[in-house]
């Protein structure tokens, strides 16, 4: 569930970097009410504290609904405090260990294409070497060189997403237009195998990063093309999360494609870091990281992505995002 920076406590109180006790949340403009509509809960009262590490509020800690009767003291707000400022230390300490795992991981990736492209430089110094194979290794190094700045600039991105820094811009956009845009960027590509996409969006207004979901759905088109077959097809689904009786506030978006389908082995590796797949006709090679960017940026809307996929069949990716309820 997403709480907006701009209308809510949680987001007052990491804009101020301070305590906000409210003793009745109805009477506060600031109260934001739709994780009580979504979980089917009532907040009566609320205590939040700021999370705070090396000078930055990295998240907030609330407490709601005193006892009857009694009302929130200073002690409840310095107990509060202290059990943030070690959750805040803890979560900075495991995001350290994340990064480390994942500087140790790229150099790991990096090391092998360097030292081809270090192969490939040897030979073109040969001078016994005949120009029809001096042009074939030039074209398979800039190829390289295109991989290693692709998967450079999305470890940078990784790294910002699993360290907090990457800020979601939050807006109000047209699911079925973006979807829309998305496909024209791979229509060419899909065009070159005969394979047909369809859009399938309900009317949907998605309160999230433009860009970023932009980027999720393009990965997920560009995998359905790269995995599907020749004269496939891709279906892209937009539709509202219907939960109980309460309006939807998440819509669910999918990316199926007629494709060979997954292996156990590939499925159970799928949101690892610098996994590919070996399912994939064809030489194409992508950076292993573009699945998981796509869960960290869905997880960072307070969203959820999966998939389901059946050999011989195809694959389907789906994915939430927060949305506007309907007037």
């Amino acid at each position: 569930i997403v709480v907006p920076i701009d209308n809510s406590l949680a987001g007052w109180v990491v804009r101020h970097g301070e305590p906000s006790l409210v003793e009745d949340v109805r009477n506060d403009p600031r109260f934001f009410r739709g994780v009580d509509e979504t979980i089917d809960f009532e907040t009566r009262n609320l205590l939040g504290v700021p999370m705070i590490a090396h000078n930055r509020v990295i998240g907030v800690v609330q407490a709601v609904n005193k006892r009857p009767g009694s009302q929130w003291t200073e002690d409840d707000i310095n107990t509060l405090t202290t059990l943030a400022a070690q959750a805040a230390v803890a979560i900075e300490n495991a995001r350290l260990f994340q990064q480390s795992d994942l500087i140790e991981e790229m150099v790991h990736e990096l090391r092998a294409p360097l030292m081809g492209l270090r192969a490939s430089t040897t030979l073109l110094l040969r001078p016994d070497l005949p120009e029809h194979r001096r042009r074939e290794i030039i074209q398979a190094v800039q190829n390289e060189v295109d991989r290693l700045t692709r998967m450079t600039t999305e470890f940078l991105d990784l790294a910002r997403l699993e360290s907090g820094r990457a800020r979601l811009e939050i807006s109000l956009f047209d699911c079925a237009t973006l979807i829309e845009e998305t496909v024209e960027i791979v229509r060419q590509q899909a065009a070159e195998r005969y394979i047909n996409i369809q859009v399938q969006a309900e009317p949907i207004t998605l309160e999230a990063d433009r860009g970023k979901v932009k980027r999720v759905i393009l990965n997920l088109l560009t995998n359905a093309i790269k995995y599907n077959r020749d004269h496939g097809e891709i279906f892209v689904r937009a539709q509202p999360l219907v939960q109980g009786d309460h309006p939807p506030r998440m819509a669910r978006l999918e990316v199926q494609d007629t494709g060979r389908g997954m292996s156990e082995e590939s499925q159970q590796h799928m949101f690892e870091k610098f996994y590919r797949a070996s399912d994939v006709a064809g030489s194409t090679q992508g950076t292993g990281l573009g699945l998981v960017i796509a869960k960290r940026i869905v997880e960072a809307h307070g969203g959820e992505i999966g998939f389901h996929s059946t050999l011989g069949v195809g694959t389907t990716f789906y994915f939430t995002l927060p949305m506007q309820p309907p007037a």
